[in-house]
């Protein structure tokens, strides 16, 4: 008999999440960070690197890489709204290499409100990329459309369903 791991609803399906956004010159690193350790837990990492743009001015480059329990926080953390999106839109945002992909609208989470960018505004983002762990035999759609269930259910239960989480 051959040992292959089956997934089941206690298996966590996610590798890690990665969150990337830029602040420009003017902007605040320290609120945006904030914003970024309100939404992902008070003791994320988040790693800042001081650059320039094209155009010579000054950017800062902010990263986080959240694993695999933190990573199914931080979704929890999104809420309500957000999470039935992305039920809703699953098959649109997972690539060929079993990434699920959203963006947040980096103004309105430094406000404390999670808003998906829907692509048309012309606005600064936080992109968020979650690496799903997908086993031979399982389908990558029904792995993520689980993942955003049980965070959607943990959600609601924490009291964080109808919008977001306390700082």
């Amino acid at each position: 008999m051959m040992n292959r791991r089956i997934s089941t609803r206690l298996n966590v399906p996610v590798h890690h999440l990665n969150c990337t956004t830029t602040a420009s010159g003017v902007q605040s690193v320290e609120l945006l960070e904030t914003a970024l350790r309100w939404l992902a837990g008070s003791t994320a990492e988040i790693r800042t690197e001081k650059t320039t743009s094209y155009h010579g001015s000054n950017l800062h480059l902010l990263q986080m890489k959240l694993k695999r329990g933190s990573a199914r926080m931080f979704l929890s953390r999104l809420g309500r709204g957000v999470l039935e999106v992305l039920l809703a839109e699953t098959g649109e945002r997972i690539d060929e290499t079993r990434n699920l992909h959203f963006r947040l609208l980096q103004e309105e989470l430094v406000c404390g409100v999670i808003l998906i960018a829907d692509g048309a505004e012309d606005s600064v983002v936080v992109k968020i990329s979650v690496k799903l762990e997908v086993y031979a035999g399982d389908d990558v759609q029904e792995v993520a459309r689980r993942l955003l269930s049980e965070s959607l259910e943990r959600s609601i239960r924490r009291g964080w369903g109808e919008g977001p989480p306390p700082p």
